[in-house]
């Protein structure tokens, strides 16, 4: 099956958008995303590649995303009280056995209610074996400078944090 929907100058969430590109190809558990766009003032999404949900297949799927106004593309999600902008570079690879996406998360000025960070840059992984969020980890190593938090201020912090079955390890 081959799809493509353009859909210029619309709303969501009460927010403008410029343009929405989806396109691409999809049979069997096994397809290509051959154009991913999302453009608008709050928001800046990119997307291509292959995307193979079967067991032997190989995905490569490139997503980037931006957003210069967290606050906005929060209200948008249903998510209040965010602030600062951020950009999302991610790679997600593997099939349906072993999928697995990687990435880097560069935040600045972000934050929620009275906790933020002037920056707040991360790396992470996701894995979800055979699909199975239940199963799923989150690897992320984070660096922050100019924290607030809880009503302190800290110069800079560094984390290293798994979520795994309902368990979170950290070294901070």
């Amino acid at each position: 099956m081959s799809v493509r929907v353009d859909l210029p100058h619309s709303h969501i969430g009460g927010r403008a958008l410029d343009t929405h590109v989806v396109a691409g190809t999809y049979t069997n558990r096994t397809g290509k995303l051959t154009e991913l766009t999302v453009e608008g003032p709050d928001l800046h999404v990119k997307g291509s590649g292959p995307i193979e949900l079967n067991d032997t297949g190989a995905t490569d799927l490139t997503l980037h995303l931006e957003s210069p106004a967290l606050d906005r593309l929060g209200q948008i999600l249903g998510y209040p009280g965010y602030k600062g902008g951020a950009v999302v570079d991610t790679k997600v690879t593997g099939n349906g056995q072993t999928p697995k996406a990687t990435g880097r998360f560069d935040g600045s000025n972000v934050g929620m209610g009275g906790n933020n960070a002037l920056d707040l840059d991360a790396t992470f992984d996701l894995t979800v074996p055979k699909l199975t969020l239940a199963d799923a980890t989150i690897h992320a190593k984070t660096n922050a400078t100019f924290l607030q938090v809880g009503g302190q201020q800290v110069n800079e912090a560094s984390a290293d944090l798994t979520y795994s079955k309902s368990n979170l390890d950290f070294d901070a």
